[in-house]
């Protein structure tokens, strides 16, 4: 389970960079899917380490200054175009059209 939570994530961390390399021509890392991340994320004992966000003092010792972060997550209002697609029915019928049974 570990295991596949990781690459999932990864994988759309890794679209959601490349989506932003795309559109402003600059190369976006993340230092939480570099070579050694996984391997560290694997061996801290999270509730020991901290009882505080402490996201900002990570990125300030990473980038040399303070990071700012929104306040709250600045995502878009859900779509209504996708209203009423994500649905076992759409999913089940995606896969039965690639000859995946279900």
């Amino acid at each position: 389970m570990e295991q596949a939570v990781w690459e999932r994530a990864a994988v759309g961390q890794g679209a959601h960079l490349g989506m932003l390399r795309s559109i402003c021509n600059a190369l976006f890392l993340s230092v939480y899917h570099g070579p050694n991340a996984y391997d560290v994320m694997r061996r801290v004992n999270f509730r020991a380490l901290s009882h505080e966000d402490i996201r900002s003092a990570i990125g300030a010792a990473l980038l040399g200054r303070e990071v700012r972060h929104p306040t709250e997550n600045p995502a878009p209002p859900a779509s209504r175009f996708r209203t009423g697609l994500r649905t076992t029915r759409h999913y089940t019928a995606a896969l039965n059209s690639f000859g995946i049974k279900t």
